[in-house]
């Protein structure tokens, strides 16, 4: 069997596709004793990874570790955040990852967003136990991939309930995605129709973020995804993407990219290169790179 990462990946059909962005499946294959990399980039989504006989190491950014079970929600993070798969003396693991809009996990775990910003969270303790045992039954049905009408009707069945966020949040929240450079918050939520202290409430309790850093966390991604198909790192073209992206110079760029991404632009374009860098930044999360036992 070869070592590495099987990958796919869909959108699911209306009325979840409301909910949730896009839903992953993975197949982690190496020794007993290999482990996978997962690196997320900051984002506004939040995101349930199960997986089958595994546990993940989190290691956060103050250099802290904590162990958590095979399945766990990363909440809405503003800092890179790091983590470890370990397959756990199994020779093949599979991952279901499914990553939410913005704003309507936190309805379904009747949670405020800003009690799960920027921490990872054991799956049991948030999420309906239906759902849990339908995503974890998915994961060792025979044959290769889950069922992907049977997760649409359990999703279904849990957001039956669950409102999405109102008319006006989602409006400015299609604003701020737009990333319009030189738009200002304030001008964003006028056009939604939410007056400052609305938005402060509402940012709070569904997104987990302010609305400025919102505005900045997206002109981040914006220009991270650009440099997915950077060949030159150097001065001249990071200066004229930062110009692009609407920051004032490049130290202005620079340091935001570092707050956001844990590194230098430059770095981030030589881990970008890497063929074993899989899909980021357009992704919240990726299961990125084979440790063998023993490095």
């Amino acid at each position: 069997m070869t070592n590495g990462v099987v990958f796919s990946a869909w959108k699911p059909a209306p009325p979840v596709s409301a909910y949730v962005q896009s839903i992953r499946f993975l197949v982690l294959r190496g020794g007993p004793q290999d482990s996978f990399a997962v690196v997320s980039d900051p984002t506004a989504c939040t995101e349930l990874v199960v997986s089958t006989r595994a546990c993940m190491t989190d290691h956060r950014p103050d250099g802290a570790l904590a162990e958590k079970p095979s399945d766990f929600v990363f909440g809405p993070m503003s800092s890179e955040r790091a983590a470890t798969i370990h397959l756990d003396r199994a020779d093949e693991t599979r991952v279901l990852s499914i990553v939410f809009h913005p704003g309507v996990f936190f309805e379904l775990v009747r949670l405020s967003a800003h009690e799960l910003r920027d921490r990872v969270v054991a799956a049991d303790e948030l999420v309906p136990g239906a759902l849990l045992r339908v995503l974890r039954a998915e994961l060792t049905r025979e044959g290769r991939k889950p069922g992907r009408e049977s997760i649409q009707r359990v999703l279904v069945q849990a957001f039956a309930d669950v409102e999405l966020p109102s008319l006006r949040l989602r409006h400015a929240l299609r604003a701020f995605a737009a990333v319009a450079p030189h738009r200002s918050v304030p001008a964003i939520l006028l056009g939604a129709g939410l007056s400052e202290r609305q938005a402060q409430r509402s940012f709070a309790q569904r997104i987990g973020l302010t609305p400025k850093e919102l505005q900045r966390l997206y002109r981040f991604r914006a220009v991270a995804r650009r440099l997915t198909g950077v060949k030159d790192s150097a001065a001249g073209t990071l200066a004229a993407l930062a110009s692009a992206g609407g920051y004032a110079d490049q130290a202005h760029f620079t340091r935001e990219f570092r707050e956001f991404a844990g590194t230098s632009p430059s770095r981030y374009v030589e881990k970008l290169a890497s063929a074993l860098y899989l899909g980021r930044p357009p992704d919240v999360g990726n299961v990125q790179e084979l440790h063998p036992a023993g490095t």
